[in-house]
């Protein structure tokens, strides 16, 4: 005989909330089905069990998508934050866990327990507590709500959390110390920085991330020390001209026994090599020179590319580069590493020492020209600092045929121009194109040969991104200086969208491009067959455009003669006489123009 079964039906809103503890994975997304569960357990008489279900709520929260799951239900945040007032320390330091990573990375949250007093609740809290986890969990809970507002920090302020987050820096405790740093650094600015300043704030924060036994204080006690130094000169001149910590500094980044220490301490460092007011100090307390040694020394890819970095920002400082170059020969090999990292600040140091004519003909004769050409065919990082650096070498007249002479090298230039949609990488590519035309015919016919005025064609073609409207000026300008050349490169720019280019040139506020600009379109004027292309262009509305309200009188005379040569054509002659009130009032103004102006309108 068969048996009928009744299936057991799983109703979640029956489950208690112990039940739910037990079973659900925290690191699930709850629904609506189990809210009634959580409430009951808030709500609980049962000290143990309010305890448990916000260590619960604690461990939900650290995941984004139950972080806005709870923030819809007003009434469990209100009685999370009401269980901070609870007798028992253990609810009081869960609740605080539970609302520390509510607002974690969520702007509308932190904002919803500023709206409930929490701050000032934590504040008042940790006056009082003794209990290691109650200091930890809360000033964590602090740490992430007091980031909302300049008001809420100097409130913060002003109710005295500074005095209680001083003290807490010398616990016994870890975390109490990590959370602290954390609250100390979300409730600096600039508006609370004075009453930082009068507190032993940095002393401490210092000694901590040399001296600390945890890695973790360490780390963030000197990520902290750059947030404090960072937006205040004074600060940070003090900080980096007081007895050794520059030098320490970069004592934690070779010898911390920590790798994210060591890692934090080189950042700190490239932060800190990057201020123009800063630079001259690394030489000054011995520390440029003991990084030079680093790279001599140092294997691993990681720690000597951060290395480097530090070098190439220094050597943007013509004191520090004058003792960089001194160990050239070094970027030279290391420009051939296998390590990305390295080979960007490679050639970052290579176009930063790259500024005097002698450390150019060096650097060329070192044979850091070829190396540079194989760069631009790496990852975009490498290849704008390749360019910059080949850029910076070019300049003197007798490195230009080194590198117009680098077998593969226009090709390479040309590739980046065509194929590259960094703005870094195009802006470069052009100007190091633009100096080596400057060079000479010869120079600039190897340049035809090798195909670049299609390349910079197709650049020209490109609609870029706003903001980026000077890579196109440069390859214009670069067509101008090829047209200028002769004849036969006059025509073969044209066919080669210069016409157009010439036309953005016109189109700008810069009297120097338009003069570039009006200089070779004055003689493709006196061509018959260039007429209808130039007026298709544009050009011809821009020139009317620019004749009256121009400043430079020689313009004005060559866009006079440029348009007398193109009237013939009979658009243009049109579009002139639609243009005689401008040019009657710019033929009153300026006596100087009368006559020609007076010869265009016939």
């Amino acid at each position: 005989k068969q048996h009928s079964f009744s299936p057991f039906i799983y109703n979640p809103t029956t489950m208690s909330i112990s039940s739910l503890i037990d079973t659900f994975d925290v690191e699930q997304t709850i629904d609506s089905s189990h809210l009634p569960a959580i409430r009951d357990g808030l709500n609980s008489d049962d000290e143990k069990l309010i305890s448990s279900t916000l260590k619960f709520l604690g461990d939900l929260l650290r995941q984004e998508p139950n972080r806005h799951v709870l923030s819809q239900e007003q009434d469990i945040i209100e009685k999370m934050v009401a269980h901070l007032n609870h007798s028992s320390v253990e609810v009081i330091q869960n609740a605080g866990r539970a609302l520390g990573n509510f607002a974690y990375q969520d702007e509308k949250n932190r904002n919803l327990l500023v709206e409930l007093g929490v701050p000032s609740k934590l504040v008042e809290i940790l006056k009082e507590a003794k209990d290691e986890n109650v200091q930890k969990n809360l000033t964590g809970a602090l740490a992430n709500v007091s980031f909302v507002s300049d008001e809420l920090q100097v409130n913060l302020v002003g109710q005295g959390i500074l005095p209680v987050l001083m003290d807490q820096l010398h616990s016994s405790h870890e975390l109490v110390v990590v959370m602290t740093i954390r609250a100390i650094a979300n409730i600096f600015d600039e508006t609370t920085c004075e009453s930082f300043r009068d507190s032993e704030c940095m002393g401490t924060l210092i000694s901590l991330m040399h001296n600390h036994d945890s890695a973790l204080v360490r780390s963030d006690a000197l990520t902290t020390v750059g947030t404090l130094t960072e937006n205040n000169e004074e600060d940070l001149l003090q900080f980096v001209n007081d007895g050794d910590n520059l030098a320490n500094i970069h004592k934690m980044a070779k010898q911390d026994s920590d790798e994210q220490v060591r890692s934090d301490a080189w950042t700190f460092l490239s932060t800190l090599a990057e201020n123009e007011k800063v630079k001259s100090i690394f030489e000054e307390k011995g520390v440029l020179q003991a990084v030079m040694e680093d790279i001599e020394k140092i294997v691993d890819p990681d720690p000597l590319s951060s290395a480097l970095q530090v070098l190439g920002f220094l050597a943007a400082h013509d004191e520090c580069m004058n003792t960089i170059f001194q160990s050239f020969s070094v970027f030279i090999r290391l420009g051939k590493h296998e390590d990305a990292n390295v080979k960007t600040y490679t050639a970052m140091i290579l176009g930063n020492i790259s500024r005097t004519d002698e450390y150019c003909a060096r650097l060329a004769e070192a044979g850091a020209i070829p190396i540079l050409k194989d760069l631009c065919g790496e990852d975009t990082r490498v290849q704008h600092l390749a360019l910059g650096a080949l850029r910076n070498i070019a300049i003197p007249a007798t490195n230009k045929e080194a590198v117009l002479n680098e077998p593969g090298i226009l090709e390479a230039i040309n590739k980046c121009l065509v194929d590259s949609n960094n703005a870094h990488v195009l802006f470069n590519a052009v100007l190091l194109m633009k100096i080596l035309a400057v060079g000479g015919e010869n120079f600039m016919e190897k340049i035809i040969q090798a195909e670049t005025l299609q390349a910079v064609e197709k650049l020209l073609d490109r609609k870029l991104e706003e903001g980026q409207e000077r890579i196109h000026y440069e390859a214009a300008r670069f067509l101008v200086l090829i047209a200028n050349v002769n004849q036969e490169n006059l025509h073969l720019v044209v066919n080669h969208g210069a016409l157009n280019a010439f036309a953005q040139l016109l189109s700008t506020n810069f009297p120097l491009l338009h003069a570039e600009a009006v200089g070779v379109i004055e003689k493709l004027a006196q061509e018959e067959q260039f007429h209808e292309r130039i007026y298709e262009s544009g050009i011809v509305d821009h020139l009317l455009r620019l004749l009256p309200v121009s400043t430079e009188e020689d313009l004005q005379k060559s866009i006079i003669s440029a348009l007398q040569a193109l009237k013939q054509h009979e658009k243009t002659n049109n579009t002139i006489q639609q243009s005689k009130d401008s040019l009657l009032t710019l033929k009153d103004q300026n006596k100087n123009l009368s006559a020609a102006v007076e010869s265009l309108l016939q």
